[in-house]
């Protein structure tokens, strides 16, 4: 306890608005009061304790209201979750308002003990921790939306279109540093400890492993040039040590990648796992007691989500990978027909030839849209329980149906027609058309969206119809007449709500901001990284050049993605991350199978062959599958070797255990002391 603690508790000084909601125009107003009055009740009454203010109402677009709150709602806020902050003495411990000595030596300091995404990320967590009391059973305003004890409000009425937009709003003067920095800058290393304090873990975590993974192509580009030069001075020697190479330098680096994130855990303060978590907005079931909470919550059994997952969704996942195998067949059959009229002295340019690949990688680009589309629905209807396990089966689905679209087609040229100067093509063809795409779909796209001019919006109205907040804004409405919903200036002014005035810079930012699209996740940008890793290391006998296109995409890849970050989506939440999550697996399995693909295609390589000519088939055979065992033995070997976890990660976590344990024994020895030193009563 310090003298200036309850100074502290007093703070009343408001922050800058944090957080956008934005209701639907047909919301009803007993929910718009019920919703405002839970965000300004102090949370000893079951509220949020936040200041709301409302902008100028306009029937047409919709309610809007400004999220902020007190220095002193997020100290208090900081201890409930509690945040992890480095003290004084440098040591990783969770925020305590009794200790808060150990973090600032006076009370101006708070203002700038919270970096601007634990701002957000706390505000966030008021906001979505605002829960129905268990008389609360049905939604004001709509008897026929059902609330549970526990649930989450705001999760509960965006599920229901009701509330249209959540958004945090961008803190301009820091986001124009972090810009000058970050993607204003080429080969400058990224400020990720910034992108960290503004961002937050989730993001930052993306970026970091970015940069490390392109840092860790630099060799494999390197050594994918020195092949090349081999090539071009017809020495074909070499190849198979460049593919070992490649294999095993994939996975130090995937096991030096566990043992960055977890050093990056620690540091953010995520390396301990949540002890429990809470059920997602949309999980379907009865109702019943939790065993673990005692709150009422929804039940359903596990058996039944597996079931959905193994006898239902999977064999819809085999028929959609069984489509995408025949399109790839249909590719082939049309390349080797028009070759077959060339031959036949057809007008028919050697350009021609390159218009099937061409096609195939564009409907692999249209495929893979609406495949992540069906894939997402797919994983809601098996009704996953947490968040977690919503998000790594949609990842198992989506690494699937991606494997097949991106690389069967090499595995059917390389293995079944075994012709490598197609397959040398066919990789090339695909790695860097798809590498155009992605990044005029993330960053020029919106940009032409919103700066185009008319007759570009007009072509391209259907697309934005089916972007998430348009379609949430036209089609999730709630089945009551518009008459009895609309809001009246009457109904404003009894809200009691202070208003934003329209020369507010924060009003204007929150209107811009509020039309920008918001950020669909990492899972899109782990996903183009992991068909990269595909490219670069399974098919690294036939095209070096892989590893060198790779890292020249990867230089512009950072700077492109931190530009969208900051110039064309949504500000993202905050979110806490230990690490990335499924995609570590799915690394791995690449890994391993990119041994078995390099062995076997130096297995079926002319020129090996022809420098062991007298080898029989059988010795041949045998020779790569000793090399094959070797390899995948090494790749364990490594594996083991390497630690999961720094050495000094795990002395800190250590000595702060140590701490924790020293300090609850002066306590117990205390309160022992004060019991003794009482007189007895006899």
């Amino acid at each position: 306890m310090v003298p200036w603690e309850l100074e502290l508790l007093n703070n009343t000084i408001p922050t800058e608005s944090l957080y956008i909601v934005e209701f639907a125009p047909d919301v009803a107003y007993e929910t718009l009061e019920w919703i405002v009055r839970k965000f300004r009740q102090r949370v000893l009454d079951n509220g949020a304790e936040l200041i709301v203010k409302m902008e100028p109402y306009d029937p047409s677009k919709g309610f809007r209201i400004h999220l902020s709150c007190t220095m002193a709602c997020l100290v208090k806020l900081a201890e409930s979750v509690r945040l992890k902050k480095f003290s004084k003495k440098g040591q990783l411990r969770e925020f305590s308002l009794i200790e808060i000595d150990q973090f600032i030596d006076s009370p101006e300091e708070v203002h700038g003990m919270f970096t601007s995404a634990e701002k957000q990320g706390l505000l966030r967590y008021a906001l979505y921790n605002l829960r129905a009391a268990p008389h609360e059973r049905f939604l004001p305003g709509y008897p026929n939306i059902r609330l549970y004890h526990g649930q989450s409000i705001v999760e509960k009425c965006y599920s229901k279109g009701i509330i249209v937009q959540i958004y945090p709003l961008h803190d301009l003067p820091n986001l124009k540093q972090l810009g000058k920095k970050w993607y204003k800058t080429i080969l400058e290393p990224q400020p990720l400890d910034e992108v960290r304090a503004y961002f937050g873990q989730g993001l930052a975590m993306y970026f970091s492993f970015l940069g490390f993974y392109t840092s860790y192509l630099i060799l494999p580009a390197l050594f994918g040039c020195f092949q090349l030069l081999l090539w071009l001075l017809n020495f074909e020697d070499g190849i198979e040590l460049f593919c070992i190479f490649n294999v095993l330098w994939a996975t130090i680096f995937i096991e030096m990648w566990k043992r960055r994130s977890n050093e990056l855990a620690y540091t953010w303060g995520t390396l301990t796992p949540a002890p429990y978590d809470d059920p997602r907005a949309n999980y379907r079931g009865k109702l019943l007691a939790d065993p673990v909470t005692g709150q009422i919550q929804p039940y359903y059994p596990r058996w039944k989500t597996l079931i959905k997952v193994y006898c239902g969704s999977l064999p819809v996942v085999f028929l959609c990978l069984l489509v995408a195998f025949y399109i790839m067949l249909w590719s082939f059959w049309s390349e080797e027909w028009l070759l077959a009229k060339q031959k036949e002295e057809w007008p028919i340019h050697d350009l021609a030839l390159y218009i099937p690949g061409i096609v195939y990688t564009l409907i692999i680009v249209i495929m893979n849209r609406f495949y992540r589309i069906f894939a997402t629905r797919l994983t809601e209807w098996e009704n996953h329980r947490t968040e977690s396990q919503f998000e790594r089966n949609r990842v198992v689905k989506l690494v699937l149906f991606e494997f097949v679209n991106n690389f069967m087609s090499l595995f059917y040229i390389a293995f079944y027609l075994q012709n490598m100067e197609m397959l040398r093509m066919q990789i090339a063809t695909m790695l860097i058309v798809l590498q155009f795409l992605n990044h005029f779909e993330e960053a020029l796209l919106p940009i032409a969206l919103r700066y185009g001019s008319e007759k570009v919006e007009e072509l391209l109205v259907n697309y934005l119809a089916k972007k998430k907040r348009y379609r949430r804004f036209l089609e999730a409405r709630l089945k009551k007449e518009d008459a009895e919903n609309r809001l009246t200036a009457e109904d404003i002014r009894n809200l009691k709500t202070d208003e934003i005035s329209s020369d507010n810079p924060a009003y204007r930012q929150a209107v811009d901001e509020g039309l920008l699209e918001s950020y669909y996740g990492t899972i899109e940008d782990y996903l183009e990284l992991f068909i990269q890793f595909g490219y670069v290391f399974l098919f690294s006998a036939v095209y070096p050049m892989a590893g060198i296109l790779a890292l020249l995409n990867n230089l512009l890849e950072i700077r492109a993605d931190a530009f969208k970050m900051c110039k064309v989506f949504q500000r993202p939440p905050s979110m806490k991350v230990r690490h990335i999550g499924a995609w570590q697996p799915a690394l791995q399995f690449l890994g391993a199978l990119s041994v078995l693909t390099n062995c076997g295609l130096l297995y079926l390589s002319p020129s090996l062959r022809s420098s062991f000519s007298d080898w029989s088939e059988t010795s041949w055979l045998l020779l790569w599958a000793g090399v094959e065992h070797l390899i995948l033995a090494l790749q364990l070997v490594l594996a083991m070797v390497i630690p999961n976890v720094p050495l000094w990660v795990r002395q800190s976590m250590a000595r702060s255990e140590h701490e924790i344990r020293r300090k609850l024994e002066e306590r117990v020895h205390s309160d022992l002391e004060k019991r003794l030193s009482k007189p007895c009563d006899i």
